[in-house]
């Protein structure tokens, strides 16, 4: 299949919109979580899910074992690489690892012992949504309509959930995978031909039911409603792909070496991106440093620098990881 670079330059794009400016405004508390800024610009994982989903549809299909290998050693491998400096630094910070300790880096969850991993809840839900995409495109190729009937299920268990009101971790990671299922089928619609009329009607509907929602008690606090993500989180996240989705059929993005950088190696830079902070958080402690506009900017180019420099390095460590794991995995099936 022919590589889109457009798909390319938005994945490699929106890396750096994540650790930039996401997570490089909130986790120094430049800009408070809840604040309407941020809540203007948590449109990254609706993005993340809807390009992986207009990827696959331009992707070579695999069969289901295929699909699962392959999805394990991009996603599932490199994150237990990372969780054993995440137990290594652990150790550093306090002296020991308790069983909880082990008990979230094990099982893929963000680790409180650690600054900063408030990113890892990601991996679960990707893995899974890009195992199901597997099953869902099957279904966009027999009969569309049955995928939007699956769709508006999807829609109909999310609000019987938030009118439940009942949650825990389980209940979080089935919401996760069902919302986020809805962006990455959304991306079965890169490259096909929808009219500016019905674009505008959908996305009046959309306001509209962001407005009764409101009505209703939902907030405009959009990490409020992002976890887990509810109701309100799904037409918010159609309305900017819709505008994602305008912008990729009218604009050819550049051919730009350092977003090429951070789409090759975003994995990486995604898993480690706590450790950068940890870091530079150290080195303003000693300082003295408190937030402002201009620290902010310095962040940013340490950041950027740091993550770019070493996601390479981190890069090899999980090739040479996934060669070891397959030379087991023959020898033992020799």
């Amino acid at each position: 299949m022919e590589r889109d670079y457009n798909l390319d330059f938005l994945r490699g794009g929106v890396m750096l919109y994540i650790v930039l400016v996401i997570h490089g405004l909130t986790n120094f508390y430049y800009v408070a979580v809840d604040s309407w800024i941020v809540s203007m610009l948590l449109f990254e994982m609706p993005l993340i899910f809807y390009i992986s989903g207009a990827a696959y549809k331009l992707s070579r299909k695999k069969s289901l074992k295929e699909l699962i290998v392959s999805r394990f050693y991009r996603v599932i491998l490199p994150y237990y690489v990372y969780a054993i400096f995440v137990i290594v630094a652990i150790c550093v910070l306090k002296n020991d690892v308790s069983f909880d300790d082990l008990k979230y880096v094990l099982c893929i969850q963000n680790a409180p012992a650690l600054p900063y991993s408030n990113q890892i809840w990601f991996i679960v839900p990707y893995f899974i949504v890009s195992i199901l995409g597997k099953f869902y495109y099957a279904i966009y190729e027999r009969n569309k309509q049955y995928l939007l009937f699956l769709c508006g299920l999807f829609v109909f268990v999310i609000m019987l959930l938030d009118y439940m009101g009942y949650n825990n971790f389980f209940i979080s990671l089935f919401r996760e995978v069902i919302v986020y299922s809805l962006f990455f089928i959304m991306g079965f619609s890169y490259k096909e031909a929808i009219s500016n009329r019905i674009i505008m009607l959908v996305i009046s509907s959309f306001l509209i039911a962001l407005f009764i929602l409101s009505s209703l008690g939902y907030e405009w606090v959009m990490q409020y409603n992002k976890f887990p993500p509810n109701l309100f989180f799904i037409f918010y996240g159609m309305i900017y792909l819709i505008v994602f989705y305008k912008i990729l059929m009218s604009v050819r993005f550049p051919r730009w070496k350092i977003v090429d950088k951070w789409n090759k190696y975003g994995m990486e830079i995604y898993l480690y991106q706590n450790f950068a902070f940890w870091g530079i958080s150290a080195v303003y402690a000693y300082l003295g440093f408190t937030a402002s506009i201009m620290q902010y900017v310095v962040t940013i180019f340490l950041l950027f620098s740091a993550l770019t420099l070493i996601a390479p390095y981190i890069n090899r460590l999980n090739v040479w990881s996934a060669e070891m794991v397959k030379q087991v995995v023959y020898k033992v099936c020799k």
